[in-house]
């Protein structure tokens, strides 16, 4: 089967073919938009990594808020467990004995009237769940 073409119909169907050709993409554009977004992906990622560090960051820090409140709130219940102790020996309850409590240091300040009254203290205090060392700055009578 032949088709014939006509002139009209051959110069149409030739300068269809060209506005085509101009319209598709070249090889320079091409590369532009393959650039754009290379840059683009790069800068998702470096905002990316930006926020997964804010992100550790903030995390860290709310976790630090954390750990220092449940330290303060076992210092104070530590504290109150040595004044408590102190308060009950019929041998110290006389004496006002300063307690403060910091990570499981227990640090005791006043004035006792002998040095083996001193020694008692330092053993109650000693004695009490959660004391890990105990910081003698009583001073006895003299």
């Amino acid at each position: 089967m032949q088709v014939a073409f006509s002139l009209p119909r051959f110069t149409v169907l030739v300068f269809g073919l060209m506005i085509l050709a101009g319209c598709a993409p070249n090889t320079e554009s091409r590369t532009s938009a393959e650039r754009s977004l290379e840059y683009a992906n790069k800068s998702v990622e470096e905002a990316g990594r930006a926020v997964s560090a804010q992100t550790r960051e903030a995390t860290d820090t709310v976790n630090r808020k954390l750990d220092d409140a449940k330290v303060s709130a076992g210092d104070a219940g530590l504290t109150a467990k040595v004044k408590s102790i102190l308060a009950a020996d019929p041998l110290v309850h006389d004496f006002s004995i300063d307690v403060q409590s910091n990570r499981g240091i227990v640090t005791l300040r006043g004035e006792v009237k002998s040095d083996a009254l001193r020694r008692r203290i330092l053993e109650d205090a000693q004695s009490v769940d959660g004391v890990m060392q105990v910081n003698d700055q009583l001073t006895v009578k003299s």
